[in-house]
């Protein structure tokens, strides 16, 4: 006989894996517990009119054949898990021969009642584990070396001590009659109540106990062969404290639940806390892009609490659902892993928020606190910018500018200013950097007090003047070739140009010589004049 030990990460693998999986929901439909409104034993009352209602009751016969489909193993779909050890075995039954239907609640202990052949309240065993159980109340150490006995307690297992507390609860409240204790069992009563809504918070429902409870209730399930089934021995009832397993504290235990979640430092008064987590900005196009966080929940208060966690359809979380809990006697902290879905081919700001709900029901915990704790978000926020467009206009992308000082006189100044602009159609776009600026042509006979530049904002421009330096004369041209890129963030090009064309036409300035003939002929001119006189 092979005992095999399944953890819920290889059911969950396993439930994954199997082709139908991903279209099967194990939820209770929707309005299930659309009655279940109260607390206390108000509270317990609706649940037990919500599980009564309906319900039909299964023979101790008809569970020989109820467990090939309740307890399937996912990874031998021919064979049933057994509680406590977990080993697997045929589903087929074979006089008790491989497994034995043990009662959670021991059948000495709960008088006559439709209790003793509910689905929800037995289990496949094996039949020696059967026997030496006998009719132990559970108790024991959740991480304890093993199962078994624990002197006058059996202690099921890690991997089933919440199943058992959840079956135990359940059975407290569909039948009147049973009630749960802290300490031995007598009579009606069962325990231990401590070691049980303990064991509830630390052995969460898993997807082998979800779907066990939603075959007993008749739901399609997985068969693990590549198509679904229901359960022909089905009793049309779900077992509420696995369906919403923050049921339990208020029923079990008090109406002050007193813990209160939180990301970051501490929670607002009303228990709330949010945090946003810029995760920086990018150029379109980026790629290798940061868009993962580690988000830190913490936990205050001594009381144990179920939470869920959902998120907006780009972001995806390590933890999700609302199968997650918080232990008793102590505050705590869990890291939960967060990726955006960013789209850097898209610019403009990208969220993704996961929030957190303290799903407790009770409400005299105070505020801030149980029922009263408000939600705990965090976003996560990438910009995604649009490259930068460098132009000599406001109003449309010209790479080009040619100044043309025209016909100049020697010695005279000449001067034209002139933009550059990061001209944007976007709010979301880069800033502009000036790289390098190279010359050729006559580039010495023109000033252009043009220097590099770095974060030039969209829309904005930068002013600048060109001259030309008239010790040089006749026909002059330049071009200025300017480097241009987007500002230094992931995704950045550096492939823009802009060019400048730079003419003049300077009038030669006169030589000397030439300078003192034309005196001289003004003298002679003025002489002769004299003379006619």
């Amino acid at each position: 006989m092979t005992s095999v030990k399944y953890t819920t990460a290889t059911l969950l693998a396993a439930f994954v894996l199997t082709s139908t999986a991903s279209a099967i929901s194990y939820e209770a439909p929707s309005n299930y517990y659309n009655s279940a409104t109260s607390t206390g034993s108000a509270l317990k009352s609706q649940l037990r009119q919500i599980m009564t209602n309906g319900h039909d009751p299964t023979s101790y016969d008809d569970l020989k054949t109820a467990f090939k489909y309740t307890d399937t193993d996912p990874n031998n779909p021919n064979n049933v898990l057994l509680i406590y050890d977990r080993d697997s075995q045929t589903g087929n039954w074979n006089s008790g021969d491989f497994w034995d239907r043990e009662h959670i609640w021991p059948k000495s202990l709960q008088g006559s009642g439709s209790n003793r052949n509910d689905s929800h309240a037995l289990r496949p065993s094996t039949p020696k584990l059967n026997s030496t159980r006998g009719n132990k109340p559970f108790g024991g150490t959740y991480g304890q070396t093993s199962m078994g006995a624990n002197g006058s307690f059996w202690y099921p297992g890690d991997q089933d001590a919440g199943d058992v507390a959840r079956s135990l609860f359940y059975s407290a409240t569909r039948y009147s009659h049973l009630s749960l204790k802290n300490g031995s069992a007598s009579n009606n009563n069962m325990g231990d109540l401590s070691g049980l809504i303990r064991w509830h918070y630390l052995d969460t429902p898993d997807e082998f106990e979800l779907r066990r409870n939603h075959a007993v209730y008749g739901g399609e399930v997985d068969s693990y062969k590549g198509y679904t089934y229901t359960n022909p021995k089905a009793q049309n009832n779900r077992n509420a404290y696995i369906d919403r397993p923050e049921y339990a504290w208020s029923v079990y235990m008090d109406q002050q639940n007193d813990t209160s979640l939180y990301f970051g430092s501490s929670a607002n008064a009303d228990g709330s806390s949010s945090k946003t987590v810029d995760l920086g900005t990018v150029i379109k196009g980026a790629s290798s892009v940061n868009t993962s966080y580690t988000a830190t929940l913490n936990k205050d208060g001594f009381d144990g609490t179920y939470y869920s966690v959902s998120t907006t359809s780009n972001l995806t979380s390590s933890v999700t659902g609302r199968y997650n809990a918080f232990a008793m006697d102590s505050s705590g902290s869990r890291d939960i892993h967060l990726n955006l879905d960013a789209n850097t081919s898209q610019i403009g700001e990208q969220t993704g928020t996961v929030t957190v709900d303290n799903l407790d029901v009770t409400t005299q915990g105070g505020s801030g606190h149980g029922a009263n704790d408000g939600d705990d978000t965090v976003t996560l926020a990438l910009t995604v910018l649009d490259h930068s467009n460098a132009s000599f206009s406001s109003s449309l992308d010209q790479d080009t500018l040619t100044i043309d000082f025209g016909y100049i006189e020697a010695n005279k100044e000449f001067t034209e200013t002139f933009d550059i602009f990061n001209y944007a159609t976007s709010s979301f776009t880069a800033d502009l950097d000036l790289d390098s600026i190279t010359s050729s042509g006559d580039a010495s006979a023109f000033d252009l007090d043009l220097n590099t530049f770095s974060n030039l904002a969209a829309n904005d421009k930068a002013t600048y003047t060109a001259s030309i330096n008239s010790a040089f004369s006749g026909p002059l041209q330049a071009t200025y070739t300017l480097n241009l890129s987007d500002e230094d963030l992931p995704g950045a090009t550096g492939s823009q140009t802009l060019s400048i064309n730079l003419l003049a036409n300077v009038a030669p300035i006169p030589e000397p010589t030439s300078l003192a003939l034309l005196g001289l002929a003004g003298i002679i001119t003025l002489s002769n004049r004299r003379r006619s006189l």
